[in-house]
């Protein structure tokens, strides 16, 4: 059974596959020095053609080793002198030159078939046969580049072939090529109106690029729809942290408040975009994306500490024991954390603010050794004796070789 070659047009060739379908056994002993081939021509209907002029050229050097034409069967049969890859040129009236590759093997016979296309037949098969390249290379990791080079050539000699356009603007569109994609996008959505969702990543980087910013809704759905939403808001964050590298803060910030456009899950960009606010002492901006962030995922601990602070700073101490005690569940320095802040309010002169980090500090671990000792101290500041003893001496029994220890039991002693 026939195999057929894959010819292509000299002017504008393409790679040629050529495969041997049957070999058989050469008869004289003289032509068994080379090979043979026979190899049957057909149109692109399937009905072989008669008078197509074969040419056979040894591929390394250019030398032609024999002619033939094809018989009212579109058979011919051609003697090679030696084995190896030789080029079959086609013509014939009414069709473009084709050419093609065929390896002959010493002492056998090649039996071949050949389909020889007109004009138009051509430039459509070589955009078919480009295409399926294309999409052969994208099984391969790594021949992204390869593969947007076929569906481009594809799409240009056949510009109805609409999945060449739509792979063309996502390929061009993950290299960031701007111009390449927006063209093969707007050819694939004239052709597919409502084809939105199969190109969406295309289009949304366009037109966020394009500063299109209020055609993005739509196209932030299609992305969900697609299931592509995900991927491309990750994306965005990390545009976004490259940005923050960078100290353009602003810019930041939007990129982050974009990916939650995107994927109002990502737990990344509620926490960036708090820390932010956290940072520079805005902690009534940064409780609703602490808040977020906390709804998604209720232990994390930057989350929870950063809400603390936010609480208390907004005089929210409910709240803030609440996700404290989240907070200390993650971290086993929480308490001491508070604690410190007690102790620079009071070494500070700040009796008020001290008091309330150092029950904020208990409320949140009970048996926090340093807590009860900071307790104790703030305290004894306030003119409180017995409770000041009181938590002096269960941080002394909680942390008995704790460095402060010796102190503590000194205060007692001089209370």
């Amino acid at each position: 059974m026939h195999q057929f070659l894959r010819f292509t047009h000299r002017a504008n060739p393409l790679r040629a596959l050529v495969v041997a379908a049957a070999l058989t056994l050469i008869g004289s002993l003289a032509s068994a020095q080379g090979g043979g081939m026979e190899l049957t021509v057909q149109d692109a209907k399937g009905k072989v053609l008669k008078g197509v002029n074969i040419n056979a050229v040894v591929e390394s050097t250019g030398d032609s080793v024999g002619t033939a034409v094809t018989n009212k069967k579109g058979i011919v049969k051609l003697d090679f002198p030696a084995e190896g890859f030789y080029s079959l040129e086609a013509s014939k009236d009414g069709y473009p030159e084709q050419i093609g590759r065929v390896e002959i093997k010493k002492g056998m016979t090649t039996s071949l078939g050949m389909t020889l296309y007109t004009e138009a037949t051509l430039t459509t098969q070589q955009a078919i046969d480009a295409f399926n390249d294309g999409v052969a290379q994208l099984q391969s990791p790594g021949q992204e580049a390869e593969a947007l080079a076929n569906f481009v050539d594809a799409s240009r000699l056949d510009p109805s072939l609409i999945d060449a356009h739509r792979l063309t603007a996502i390929l061009a569109a993950n290299t960031g090529d701007l111009e390449l994609t927006e063209n093969a996008m707007n050819a694939f959505l004239a052709a597919v109106p409502e084809g939105m969702p199969a190109i969406a990543p295309a289009v949304y980087m366009v037109y966020r690029k394009t500063g299109r910013s209020s055609e993005l809704p739509p196209v932030r759905d299609a992305l969900r729809t697609a299931g592509f939403a995900g991927n491309v808001a990750i994306g965005v964050f990390n545009e976004g942290v490259k940005a923050l590298k960078d100290e353009k803060t602003d810019d930041a910030k939007a990129l982050f408040t974009e990916a939650l456009l995107l994927d109002s899950s990502l737990t990344v960009a509620y926490r960036s975009l708090a820390a932010l606010d956290f940072n520079e002492g805005r902690f009534e901006a940064a409780l609703p994306n602490l808040e977020k962030l906390l709804e998604l995922n209720p232990q994390h601990r930057d989350g929870n500490r950063m809400a603390f602070f936010s609480y208390v700073a907004e005089g929210n101490t409910t709240d803030a024991v609440t996700v404290g005690k989240a907070w200390a569940a993650k971290d086993k320095n929480a308490a001491e954390e508070i604690s410190a802040r007690a102790t620079e309010h009071y070494e500070n002169g700040r009796a008020q603010d001290a008091r309330t980090y150092a029950d904020l500090a208990l409320a949140v671990d009970p048996d926090s050794p340093y807590g009860n000792y900071t307790m104790g101290r703030v305290l004894a500041g306030a003119g409180d004796i017995a409770k000041a003893k009181e938590h002096l001496q269960r941080f002394i029994d909680l942390a008995p070789s704790h460095p402060e220890a010796a102190s503590a039991k000194a205060m007692i002693e001089g209370l």
